[in-house]
């Protein structure tokens, strides 16, 4: 038997390990085949590509981005190859396995099917957590973490290698969470399962010889063992250099002694942490069963951020007992962290989880379809929803990207709540054209922005962006003669030539907090310009080389 394990990836960049295990599980007497796709992906081509292989029994692994596209193509691979047996398994399908048993889906794996599926291949009997349109066994099965480690490794397969230093490496070091937050799929398996040590460090050991460069862990809480964590943070921070590891944990409980490790660290790429904050409101964390020191978490926080550790912090709007205005405060808090990534999304109501059940006790109309995101509650309207989606997508499109990261700052502290600064940029980058192009994305922070002080850091901050002269996002009034007096200015402090005016850009800048005029002098090599500041009164004031960028004092 021919059989094809397969996916619809978010993105290229993303590999799918559940499929690698069932890959190593295979039973070996089968012809197996392991391709994978993205969403955006033609369905035709994808379609083609899967006859081209022509097999006998198809597993998709499922989740909330794929789905209804999975069924989509199980539709038209049918009509293709009428007798192909195609079985459906992941997360998206584990608890709501009706709506996905459709006539083309012939059967449904839940949980985890390192085993069942290989039992499915060969037509066993009884199988456990197996639902098919003449059978039906809910059970849940867990797989022996012993038995996955005397399996060929998933992370070091011979098709994957090539490759390495292009695509995530997704690693495991667990399975399970010890915590039940109401919203999360991960609530439903409080049995946490640890790889041995011994496994994982001689896993890194082999990771060390390969062209790897990023590798998330995907264990839901990574800090849940506090000495174990530790452990493997001390192997990981003298890991060969060019090589990030993300983390998600929960900051309120990480141990001093893995804080001070860390902090060791002068990297800044080398860790990253995905943090879970989704309100500072403490009746909506307590309604949820997300319990956490808010006070203790704020700390360990700060002193990561201050210590080169990349934190990607996230945030849930629509949660019970949070309303806009108290949203609004959990945003402000968060910002004021400065940490360098926010997530702001919206409360998603997720089949099999408590939430799911509890959906009528807080008026709570979610979208029947993926990625099930509520519609509104009791206490958070639709145009609540509508704000917060803005907020999200300048927060995306200007912070996480740094775009204009210093301008924002700036304008964090001089604007009462910058939740309402975001929905109006939001709504003002919402009606751009796609894809977004910086100098537009500047030119609208810059067209919000009532007073100088701000516009000047922007232009400041705009032009550490390009290695070659950039659209204008604003004209101004500077003549030839004012030009040249400029640069002889320069020249006066021996750092050009009169040639150089034709290399030579201007504006408008600050310069410790006074207003100047900058001028940059492009090149033909590919490098960050060179940068002067020139007072008004067209005094000298400093240099800076772009290549290495400025102090954050420069600015201010």
């Amino acid at each position: 038997m021919k059989v094809l394990l397969t996916t619809l990836n978010a993105r290229y960049i993303h590999k799918n390990l559940a499929l690698r295990w069932l890959y190593v599980a295979r039973d070996k007497r089968h012809e197996t085949v392991l391709k994978e796709f993205t969403i955006n992906d033609k369905l035709e081509n994808i379609v083609d590509s899967i006859v081209e292989v022509n097999p006998d029994l198809i597993g998709f692994s499922c989740y909330i981005w794929n789905g209804e596209k999975t069924l989509k193509l199980a539709e038209m691979i049918k009509e293709k190859l009428k007798d192909v047996d195609i079985v459906l398994g992941g997360p998206e399908v584990s608890y709501q396995y009706d709506e996905y048993l459709t006539p083309d889906i012939n059967g449904i794996l839940l949980d985890e099917g390192e085993i069942t599926f290989w039992q499915y291949v060969n037509k066993k009997e009884n199988i456990n957590g197996l639902i098919t349109h003449d059978y039906r066994n809910t059970a849940r099965i867990k797989t022996d973490i012993s038995y996955l480690e005397n399996l060929e490794s998933p992370y070091l397969l011979d098709f994957d290698l090539t490759e390495m230093d292009k695509r995530y490496l997704y690693v495991e070091t667990s399975r399970g969470c010890p915590y039940k937050c109401k919203y999360c799929m991960a609530s439903l398996d409080n049995r946490i399962r640890d790889f041995s040590l011994e496994y994982l460090f001689d896993l890194f050991d082999k990771l060390e010889k390969t062209s790897v460069n990023q590798v998330k862990f995907l264990d839901r809480t990574f800090n849940a063992n506090k000495k174990r964590s530790l452990q493997i943070a001390e192997r990981l921070i003298g890991f060969k250099e060019d090589v990030s590891f993300q983390f998600e944990v929960m900051a309120d409980t990480l141990s001093e002694d893995l804080i001070e490790l860390i902090c060791t660290n002068k990297v800044k790429s080398r860790f990253r942490f995905e943090v879970g904050i989704q309100s500072f409101n403490s009746e909506t964390l307590e309604a949820v069963s997300r319990y956490q020191n808010t006070e203790k978490m704020l700390i360990n926080l700060k002193r990561l951020i201050e210590n080169n550790t990349v934190i990607h912090a996230d945030l849930i709007a629509g949660l019970p007992k949070e309303d806009l205005t108290s949203f609004k405060i959990t945003y402000q808090k968060l910002f004021a962290l400065g940490v360098d990534e926010m997530q702001v999304g919206i409360l998603k109501l997720l089949k099999g989880t408590a939430l799911s059940a509890e959906m009528a006790d807080y008026g709570i109309v979610a979208d029947k379809k993926a990625p099930y995101q509520i519609i509104r509650n009791d206490i958070f309207s639709s145009e609540d929803v509508r704000k917060v989606e803005l907020v999200a997508l300048a927060t995306e499109k200007l912070w996480n990207r740094n775009i204009c990261r210093q301008t924002l700052w700036y304008l964090y502290k001089h604007t009462d709540l910058m939740f309402d600064y975001m929905v109006i940029l939001g709504e003002k980058i919402s009606a751009l054209k796609k894809p977004y192009q910086r100098h537009h994305l500047f030119k609208t922070v810059y067209e919000s922005i009532s007073e100088e002080t701000g516009r000047l850091i922007l232009l400041n901050e705009y032009y550490l962006l390009f290695k070659q002269r950039p659209v204008r996002i604003v004209e101004n009034s500077f003549e030839k003669k004012l030009k040249a007096r400029i640069l002889q200015v320069v020249i006066k402090e021996g750092y050009l030539t009169q040639n150089d005016i034709r290399y030579a850009y201007f504006d408008y800048g600050i310069f410790k907090g006074q207003k100047c005029y900058q001028m940059l002098i492009y090149s033909s090599d590919q490098r960050y310009p060179e940068r002067y500041f020139i007072s008004l009164e067209l005094v000298y004031l400093g240099k800076e080389d772009l290549n290495e960028r400025c102090d954050d004092s420069y600015w201010q």
